[in-house]
């Protein structure tokens, strides 16, 4: 059986973290961090004010040679763990943990298409986050 050779490219675009009505600490930035495909990505130190406005572009990718078919292509990136987690003076706040499906579109041959999808993921809070909403991650991938 021939293996075959997939190039992915996953563009990510973290647009914002929200929370209304929730006041952070002002002692100290925050950022937000990304783990996923083996990759680690920070924003840079934001202002502590809810909406956090980030507007980054994360762009991973990479060669996938153990896979046969398009089908075991998406299998492989759906099962994909993926962390996001806010930070302050390296206190963590809220995080999520999912897989990479969460928030890309559905099938694979679709990832070609230009169009966006943005994504809310509901983060869940920690003992050292003040409010009692917890914050929402605005993406598309």
């Amino acid at each position: 059986m021939s293996r075959k050779k997939y190039y992915v490219k996953v563009i990510l675009d973290l647009h914002a973290v929200t929370c209304p009505g929730v006041w952070l600490c002002t002692h100290g930035y925050i950022e937000v961090t990304i783990k996923t495909l083996g990759y680690y990505f920070r924003t840079g130190a934001m202002e502590p004010r809810f909406p956090l406005l980030c507007h980054d572009k994360f762009i991973m990718q990479g060669y996938f040679n153990t896979v046969n078919s398009m089908e075991d292509l998406e299998r492989v990136l759906a099962a994909e763990e993926t962390k996001f987690t806010l930070w302050q003076n390296g206190r963590r706040l809220a995080y999520y943990h999912g897989n990479l499906s969460d928030f890309m579109r559905p099938g694979i041959p679709r990832l070609i298409c230009k169009h966006k999808i943005d994504v809310n993921l509901l983060t869940k809070t920690t003992k050292a986050f003040p409010g009692i909403i917890s914050p929402k991650i605005e993406i598309s991938a």
